[in-house]
């Protein structure tokens, strides 16, 4: 089989867990699409039943929940992260967050309706889809844990070497939010 991008990726993306059988991620290969988006498109919309699950090859995104007529900034993902509404996932339901491109991003996607049917017909591919939920778990995990157990000097600088595109793009007050700081403390220390 040619090996194109796509096919690589996908690859590359499994091996994470363990090297796949290039059977399996043949018989993948055909229910992912390569998308691109501009800075500002919306992948969910809140109120939305999220229906697809993305990687980003190239570009950023951000989350935001909304409460008391203005919104937060919760969660960022960056180029090579898994991109879900990991709750819609796991059982359909309406999105509570807006997931906002930040930039312009190449993605490859996946419907999840067609992702539960595949791994329904390839039993060996449940591994996967449960090392990618748990790493998802993880990360949310070590987010808290490190807003917990860092100091804001700390998680400004860590923000600014991992979320180097973030960092230039979201406003400081947004920053601030995902730094659980105060706008004021962030711009005196950043």
């Amino acid at each position: 089989m040619e090996q194109t991008k796509i096919y690589q990726t996908m690859m590359n993306l499994l091996s994470r867990h363990t090297r796949p059988d290039e059977k399996l991620v043949r018989a993948l290969h055909p229910l992912v699409r390569q998308r691109a988006y501009e800075a500002k498109d919306i992948f969910i919309s809140k109120g939305e039943i999220p229906n697809r699950i993305a990687y980003i090859c190239e570009g950023a995104a951000v989350a935001y929940e909304y409460g008391d007529d203005n919104r937060r900034l919760v969660w960022v993902w960056k180029e090579e992260e898994l991109m879900m509404h990991t709750p819609s996932v796991l059982k359909p339901h309406k999105s509570d967050l807006d997931i906002i491109f930040t930039a312009n991003s190449q993605v490859m996607e996946i419907s999840v309706k067609e992702l539960y049917q595949f791994q329904r017909e390839n039993p060996e591919f449940t591994p996967y889809l449960g090392h990618f939920l748990q790493a998802e778990f993880t990360k949310l995990t070590d987010h808290i844990c490190w807003l917990k157990t860092t100091f804001g000097k700390e998680r400004i600088y860590d923000f600014k070497q991992n979320y180097r595109l973030h960092n230039m793009l979201l406003p400081d007050e947004q920053k601030a939010q995902y730094l659980n700081i105060s706008l004021r403390w962030y711009q005196a220390n950043k």
